[in-house]
């Protein structure tokens, strides 16, 4: 049977200059109310990793150093009905207000999807002013769930893309 999920709220300083979007929160990581709590989810040893490190224990470390890496952190969905924690469960999809989003924090020029599923669903239910579409480029990195087959390596090799370079910087 399918229940209501709420999304977490946006993870973002002033001068984040790139934004990491998920689907919506898993059923743990809502009951922990923390970003990728379900401990087989990748996400943050291949947030570490990208920047040679391995990753802190406590949830308040992690988030202070997405945020001196300045990256911000989101899923496209505010709300949604689904069964269990799999997106190909979600039904009755609700967006985030992303314009109004992005219109306080202009520093953001970059948006990377946590897979397939955040990439079509922002597609489909989001439609950007078009002064900001001008300006962020978006991109699919390879889902850091458990359930992608995907290699560690080659999920690895392609999240590197969300360094900042120096003209962000």
């Amino acid at each position: 049977m399918s229940e209501l999920t709420c999304g977490l709220p946006a993870v973002v300083r002033d001068d984040s200059v790139v934004l990491i979007l998920g689907t919506i929160p898993s059923r743990a990581s809502i009951k922990m109310n923390e970003y990728y709590g379900n401990p087989g989810n990748q996400f943050w040893k291949l947030i570490f990793k990208v920047f040679g490190m391995e990753p802190n224990a406590e949830y308040e470390d992690r988030i202070a150093f997405l945020q001196e890496k300045r990256i911000a952190l989101w899923d496209v969905l505010i709300t949604c009905e689904r069964e269990g924690s799999s997106d190909s469960n979600i039904q009755h999809p609700r967006a985030n207000e992303f314009d109004d989003f992005l219109h306080h924090h202009k520093t953001i020029t970059h948006i990377f999807f946590n897979g397939k599923r955040s990439e079509e669903l922002f597609n489909r239910l989001v439609t950007l002013d078009s002064g900001i579409e001008s300006y962020i480029v978006k991109e699919r990195l390879p889902s850091s769930s458990s359930a992608n087959p995907t290699k560690f390596e080659q999920k690895l090799e392609r999240w590197r893309r969300i360094v900042p370079d120096s003209k962000r910087m």
